[in-house]
């Protein structure tokens, strides 16, 4: 427990387990807080650039693997039995 995202959240902000800011919080959330104080308190040296990553070609996988979700998640895609 005590390596979890979500108790360095409570201890970096003293919040109980019971707190409201701790309860509505997502996993998501607490771990952009996690990163964002991570990357601040310790600016990475050396940048790195990577010659083979193609922005636009993550853009559309993203985008098809979304359209993918949706299509299986279609709340009118009834099968007749």
């Amino acid at each position: 427990m005590a390596l979890t995202v979500e108790f360095w959240f409570r201890r970096k902000y003293s919040l109980a387990p019971t707190d409201q800011r701790f309860l509505e919080a997502t996993v998501e959330e607490m771990q952009t807080d996690f990163w964002a104080h991570h990357y601040f308190d310790n600016p990475p040296k050396d940048e790195v650039e990577d010659d083979d990553f193609d922005l636009q070609a993550e853009l559309e996988d993203a985008n098809r693997l979304a359209a993918l979700e949706q299509q299986r998640n279609d709340p009118n895609d009834w099968e007749d039995v």
